[in-house]
């Protein structure tokens, strides 16, 4: 047996800023339209609470019942040390005939790798990880990201440039279209 098939390899679950749709809050983050800079990502304000939503189906290839975790790669505009302030919830959906989890956050980020000093420099904060055991693959998780920028120590923008999901495969796929059934 394979280490692989014991311990799964790691894939990423994509949510490219350009593919986020803000859910319509009072204050929504805004795209970057400059051609200069880097169209097509999402500026969250430094003076507002800006809010993103989605949802995520696990792949066929995903390790059912592994955890996941969930992170956002993200950069300054204008590089500084002030912090700033990530939030995370979610909920679970699950899979059909599972009953729907409550929302589950606040959940803080934590910088992982990156300088947030440095103006532009790719950053990733990694949220608390997600359990999922006893769930099969193509269960659902709703997620929403909150940039506190109304609160936070930073009162400059903040660039979000992809939000995903790692999570461990150990196949392929799964032979039965819809598992579970």
């Amino acid at each position: 047996m394979s280490d692989r098939n014991v311990t799964g390899i790691w894939e990423d679950l994509r949510f490219p800023s350009q593919g986020i749709n803000p859910v319509g809050a009072a204050s929504d983050p805004v795209p970057d339209t400059n051609l200069s800079n880097f169209p097509g990502t999402l500026l969250f304000s430094g003076s507002a609470q800006n809010i993103i939503g989605g949802v995520a189906q696990m792949p066929h290839a995903w390790m059912a019942g592994t955890a996941v975790r969930p992170h956002i790669h993200w950069s300054k505009p204008t590089g500084s040390s002030a912090a700033v302030t990530w939030e995370f919830y979610y909920r679970i959906i699950g899979n059909p005939g599972d009953v729907v989890a409550a929302w589950t956050g606040p959940l803080a980020a934590t910088l992982a790798v990156g300088n947030p000093a440095t103006t532009d420099e790719h950053c990733i904060s990694r949220f608390p990880e997600i359990p999922l055991t006893g769930y099969n693959e193509s269960c659902i998780i709703a997620w929403r990201i909150d940039r506190r920028g109304d609160t936070d120590a930073d009162n400059n923008q903040a660039r979000l440039l992809e939000f995903d999901i790692h999570y461990r495969a150990n196949k392929r796929g799964t032979v039965k279209e819809i598992p579970g059934t």
